[in-house]
Parts: structure tokens; C-alpha cells; sequence
């Protein structure tokens, strides 16, 4: 939070407190003072914090966000569609969690209600039908922990992919000047962290860093489409130099 010199521009929208202009939070409560940073899953007017798994996530519903210095997230389409997507996987991994837990909890006590049955009661058919759904039960339960491990897998990637495009949206704008430095203001990161996603973009083949700098390459978004022209090319190529050595 920064301070202009001079009375408070306006009082927070939360409580009460005195705010300056270049605020962007309270400084008594933390509540979100700019109408534009809106979380795009819950609509919040909240800001995002650095997340072990998710890299950033609201401070209200958890989802993954990417927070922009300058302008609202909702105009980094392609990226906050991606983010939605990571967060579809995100509950749906919750849910499985969830089902492995209680499927898993209830094998026991199923397994303990069949060997009631037969030792007590000595009711064979019963116990072996009481056994089958305990293991019904084990075999969903592991079905639910595999599931939320591809879930998991899914949400990473969705999220490295949002993180790319808004990369590739930061190297479109700012061009050859945008180093680690601006990307990190820009995106409200850690420079270490916008280190690593120039990184990223360089491997993926969307920038070329020279230096500390980043330009940007034409983008390819069909790896077929650029393997057909590549084939073609070459048969061109291949055409002109047969009726160049015809007589």
C-alpha cells in the first residue's frame, strides 16, 4: 500500500477508515478499495495472495486468479477462461477427495457388519453380500483417489497455460523492453516468479530473450498447419529447381 501526501482522497468501503488515492487495500482492514480488480470466479472485489499450489488465489473463494497491476483481469480472455477451467478441476478434485474419504471410512465398518453376520448370526449369504459392497466400496474409493490425481494434474496444467498467455500478453504489449523487472509490476509477482515465466515462454517457443529482455515470436497455434506449410514449401522448392534443370 502506498500513501500521497495529503487529507484522505475518500474512507473505505468496509470500515470507514481513512484512504489516500494511490491505495489500492485499507490499511486498517485489508478490504479491497478499486472497483476493477474483481475476482473472476466469485465476482469479489478482492485482492489475490501467493499460493503454494495454485501460485495465486482470491482471498475470498480460494479460486486461481492472475492479478494485473494496470487493468482488470477480465481482459486477459483466453487466460481467465483457463483459470475457470482450473478451478472446475479444483472442485471437482474436492469432490473426489471428499467421496474417497467417506467410501474409504465405510469399507471398515462394512467389513466389521459382515463378520458380525457370519460369526453371530451365522448368516453366510448375508455377510458375503455385505463383503461385495465393501468391496465395491474399497474399489470406489480408489477410483475417486485416481480421479482427483488426474484432476490435479488437469488444474496444473490449465494454470501454467494461463500463465503462459498473460506472459505472451505482456511480451505483445510492452515488446523487446519487457525483462523480469516490468513482468513482475506488471503482474504482481515476484521478480524470481516472472524470471521463471520468461523461462517458460523461451522453452515453449513463444519469446527469445536477449539478455534480461524478451521479443516475441510469431505464434504458431496449429503444430500441424505449420508442418503442412513446411511440407508444401519444400515441394515447392523442390518443383522450381527440376524445371530450373530442365532443358
Amino acid at each position: 500500500m502506498t500513501k500521497d501526501a495529503g487529507e484522505p482522497a475518500s474512507r473505505c468501503r468496509a470500515c470507514d477508515a481513512p484512504t489516500f488515492a494511490a491505495d489500492d487495500q485499507c490499511g486498517r482492514c485489508g478490504a479491497m478499495q478499486r472497483d476493477d480488480i474483481r475476482c473472476p470466479h466469485c465476482a469479489a472485489h478482492a485482492n489475490a495472495s501467493p499460493h503454494a499450489e495454485l501460485r495465486v488465489a482470491c482471498d475470498v473463494c480460494g479460486a486461481p486468479r492472475i492479478r494485473l497491476a494496470r487493468r482488470p483481469e477480465s481482459t486477459l480472455e483466453r487466460a481467465v477462461e483457463l483459470l475457470r477451467q482450473a478451478e472446475t478441476a479444483r472442485r471437482a478434485r474436492a469432490a473426489s477427495r471428499m467421496g474417497a474419504a467417506l467410501t474409504g471410512v465405510a469399507v471398515p465398518m462394512v467389513l466389521a457388519v459382515a463378520m458380525l453376520a457370519f460369526s453371530v448370526f451365522n448368516a453366510v449369504v448375508f455377510a458375503g453380500v455385505v463383503a461385495a459392497v465393501a468391496f465395491a466400496f474399497a474399489v470406489g474409493s480408489f477410483s475417486l483417489v485416481r480421479r482427483g490425481r488426474t484432476l490435479s494434474r488437469a488444474m496444473a496444467l490449465r494454470i501454467e497455460e494461463a500463465w503462459v498467455e498473460a506472459g505472451v500478453s505482456m511480451v505483445g504489449e510492452f515488446g523487446p523492453g519487457l525483462d523480469a523487472l516490468r513482468l513482475s509490476s506488471e503482474l504482481v509477482i515476484s521478480e524470481s516468479r516472472a524470471d521463471e515465466l520468461l523461462t517458460l515462454l523461451q522453452v515453449d517457443g513463444y519469446v527469445q530473450r536477449d539478455g534480461g529482455n524478451a521479443s516475441i515470436r510469431a505464434r504458431i497455434a496449429d503444430a500441424a498447419d505449420a508442418r503442412e506449410e513446411l511440407v508444401l514449401g519444400a515441394d515447392a522448392d523442390r518443383a522450381e529447381s527440376t524445371s530450373k534443370r530442365a532443358p
